[in-house]
């Protein structure tokens, strides 16, 4: 049936009709015994369009038939695709990120509004978070600029936080059943709007279960302010133009942690300001206090009483120098024991020694002592219970014979250093107790000997002004609990301008509501350890008989019975030998 049939080929008209007649007896002896015609049905499709494409012609039914297959399927995937419902086709289909578009016309004045949890409103779950709830902080990438300001802030008001990069996942915001976040910051709003929408869901049921806000900036817009309610998705939000390098914008991002967790993630608006003036009657002549100076003095402290209740300057003295200047300093100085009375007053070292070059008790309680008879002959108190070392030295790394010496002659009960547990950065400095004399963590207010002029400030009168202004000398005192400023004897009139304009005097600083109280001491009992061997400022004001070495310079090498605890013993009883402190027996 498949073999090739080939008819003859009939020119002469007279066999026409004997053609036409075989033609027709052919056709009914195919249709007689069931013999089809050739045509192409290989098994796989891709052979059918292949074999067949030019061996027959394409139905009209057939392109129909296609046409609506194609139309069907269509029509189902946009149905998956638009459905709200069918998590596993959206979690491979991501929908275009929203436009934010945001225009805030609200003109009405902000109330001071409740922190508080509000009662009886609990969430219908019963969502609850941990004891001690942490920031969670969305960034860009890992060293985002923007990201580490904020960071800053929050290690600056000792707030837990954990940063995120944001990604495919989020991170676990749970710990059995109880939220780890009481608050989210997004350093780019568009990326909190641009999220997937299986994320997105997620996040949005948590804020809603557990009853936390988000904090969203726009960094790339001018400085504003903005608040959601969360009136049509229950979620609370406040959202910032700009970043944070607008002064306004730190204080303001505080506020609103505090607000949108209910008052869990907060600081404090209570403030304790103690301002030193060390190194009085120190220095050369012609860099010495003035008569002017003093009235300078008793003015601004004067103004700053009436913002800071109590207020007045706590002044360190060596009585060596005293009357050691030129006619017009001298009169400074007997002005200044004058109104004695106007001031605090704290002991230095008589000679501005640094103590860690003096190695026993009985040569620092002379030198002590001299200066303490210094105070009483010219009627200066001298039961403040607080001390400055020069230079902060020998008070961390700790210098036993100073804490010894002023126990005994001023019966110390507190001083401040800027050294614990390193001098850099100045947020992370922290207090701490040893031998019952507390250790308050201490600022500076940039103001030093060799800056007593405008133009020897490093940038000058610019750079000043920003600092006070919403600059470090701002924040230093906002963010900070416990704010004792350090300022020298030489830098007197920058520091009446640097107070007359700090923020505990300005009526801005009211926005926040501060409680700012003027204090001698105040209570630390954080005690955070260090090991000094790992900073160089730390070892260079530590005393020279001390060393970092780890291993010890003498052994005691023997077998029982020999004699080598006896040895020991004898050998320790030398004020040249330490022994080891966990030595109890044998060696």
């Amino acid at each position: 049936m498949n073999e090739e049939r080939s008819y003859p080929d009939f020119e002469d008209s007279s066999n026409a009709e004997l053609a036409l007649l075989l033609s027709s007896n052919m056709k009914e002896l195919q249709s007689s015994l069931s013999i089809k015609p050739l045509i192409c049905r290989p098994h796989r499709l891709w052979q059918r369009i292949k074999l067949c494409r030019h061996s027959r012609k394409i139905s009209w039914r057939y392109l129909c038939i296609m046409l609506c297959f194609l139309v069907s399927f269509f029509t189902v995937y946009l149905t998956l695709y638009s459905s709200s419902s069918s998590h596993f086709i959206q979690s491979f289909m991501r929908k275009p990120p929203s436009i934010s578009v945001f225009h805030c016309k609200n003109n009405a004045i902000f109330l001071p509004h409740d922190h508080s949890l509000p009662v009886g409103n609990a969430s219908a779950s019963g969502g609850k978070l941990r004891d001690e709830p942490k920031v969670l902080l969305f960034t860009e990438t890992q060293h985002s600029k923007h990201g580490k300001a904020i960071a800053e802030i929050l290690v600056a008001n000792r707030i837990k936080y954990k940063t995120e990069v944001i990604g495919k996942s989020l991170p676990l915001l749970t710990d059995l059943s109880k939220g780890k976040y009481g608050a989210i910051i997004f350093e780019n709003f568009e990326r909190y709007l641009a999220m997937d929408q299986w994320n997105r869901e997620l996040l949005d049921k948590y804020l809603i279960e557990y009853r936390v806000g988000i904090v969203g900036f726009f960094p790339q817009n001018g400085p504003y302010k903005t608040y959601d309610k969360g009136q049509y998705d229950k979620i609370r939000r406040i959202l910032f133009g700009g970043g944070v390098q607008f002064w306004l914008h730190r204080l303001l991002l505080l506020d609103a942690l505090s607000y949108l967790s209910y008052g869990r993630i907060s600081v404090s608006l209570r403030r304790y300001i103690l301002v030193d003036i060390d190194d009085i009657f120190v220095g050369p002549k012609g860099n010495r206090i003035t008569p002017d100076d003093v009235q300078a003095m008793l003015d601004s402290q004067e103004r700053l009483k009436k913002s800071v209740p109590g207020f007045q300057f706590n002044l360190g003295f060596s009585g060596k120098f005293f009357q050691k200047g030129s006619s017009l300093e001298n009169e400074g100085d007997r002005l200044l024991l004058k109104y004695v009375d106007k001031f605090w007053w704290f002991g230095h070292m008589w000679g501005h020694t640094q103590p860690h070059k003096v190695e026993t008790v009985d040569q620092l309680m002379m030198l002590m002592e001299k200066n303490k008879e210094f105070a009483v002959k010219h009627g200066i108190p001298t039961d403040s219970g607080y001390s400055v070392a020069p230079h902060h030295s020998g008070v961390y790394p700790v210098h036993e014979a100073l804490y010894e010496a002023w126990k005994e002659v001023w019966k110390i009960r507190v001083t401040s250093s800027e050294e614990y547990p390193h001098l850099r950065p100045s947020r992370l400095r922290r207090g701490f107790i040893h031998r019952n004399i507390m250790i308050l963590p201490r600022q500076t207010c940039g103001l030093y000997t060799h800056t007593n002029y405008f133009d020897k400030y490093p940038g000058g009168k610019v750079v000043l002004d920003s600092s006070i202004n919403g600059g470090e000398l701002f924040q230093t005192i906002v963010f900070n609990p416990i704010s004792d400023q350090s300022e020298s004897y030489a830098a007197v009139c920058l520091s009446v301008y640097a107070g007359s304009n700090a923020p505990f005097e300005q009526n801005q600083i009211e926005w926040i509501n501060l409680v700012r109280m003027c204090v001698t001491s105040y209570q630390i009992g954080l005690h955070l350890p260090a090991n000094p061997c790992l900073d160089k400022r730390h070892t260079e004001i530590w005393s020279p008989n001390k060393t970092c070495n780890q291993l010890p310079r003498f052994l005691v090498i023997g077998p029982q019975k020999t004699g080598t605890t006896a040895l020991y013993t004898f050998l320790a009883m030398h004020p040249a030998i330490t022994r080891q402190q966990s030595f109890t027996g044998n060696v």
